[in-house]
């Protein structure tokens, strides 16, 4: 899962939940150079998740679906 932002750098933690809302991975303080992050995926099974991401002062969650 790639995630792009021109405010990335504000990024403090990114969370991808399970449709049960169990927290299946986490990246803390995410450190990127470029306006992207990425997320490996290619352990969970398929189906839908949810992408959250907490800044500054906002959050931010989305649907994703996993397909093989």
């Amino acid at each position: 899962i790639y995630i792009k932002s021109e405010e990335i750098s504000k990024v403090n933690r990114v969370e991808l939940l399970n449709t049960i809302g169990r927290i299946v991975k986490v990246i803390d303080n995410p450190a990127s150079t470029t306006n992207e992050l990425s997320l490996k995926v290619s352990d969970l099974p398929a189906g839908i998740y949810f992408v959250r991401v907490l800044s500054e002062g906002n959050t931010q969650t989305m649907r994703v679906v996993i397909s093989r």
